[in-house]
């Protein structure tokens, strides 16, 4: 089974950074469409699936539609969250394995912090 990373998000320059901290040997999807992400989804089961908190204005439904799938509901998630959002971490523990990080479009490499 190779590595392989899902991205939903629809801000260019993150798509960017993450592509960028990307190794070569993990094979990575991004996508910015929640239609075509989840239908992305279905058809690779990547190991590690990263999505925007712009999710949370739908209620979080890309983490409820995932966590519907038997083989996607283990698949450890990561929210990218804005500095600024809040974080109900007791309504995302429903969703499965979980986490979040924030990050900011202008990071870079050299710049990039994990909270």
């Amino acid at each position: 089974m190779s590595n392989s990373v899902l991205v939903f998000e629809e801000n260019k320059a993150i798509q960017g950074l993450i592509a960028s901290t990307i190794s070569d040997q993990v094979e990575l999807w991004q996508e910015s469409r929640p239609d075509a992400f989840l239908q992305l989804a279905d058809r690779y089961s990547p190991n590690l699936i990263f999505i925007s908190n712009a999710d949370q204005q739908q209620d979080y439904a890309l983490c409820r539609q995932l966590q519907q799938h038997s083989s996607l509901s283990q698949v450890p998630k990561v929210l990218l969250v804005n500095a600024r959002d809040d974080v109900n971490e007791s309504l995302l523990e429903q969703f499965g394995p979980v986490s979040y990080t924030h990050l900011r479009a202008h990071e870079t490499l050299r710049y990039l912090v994990c909270r």
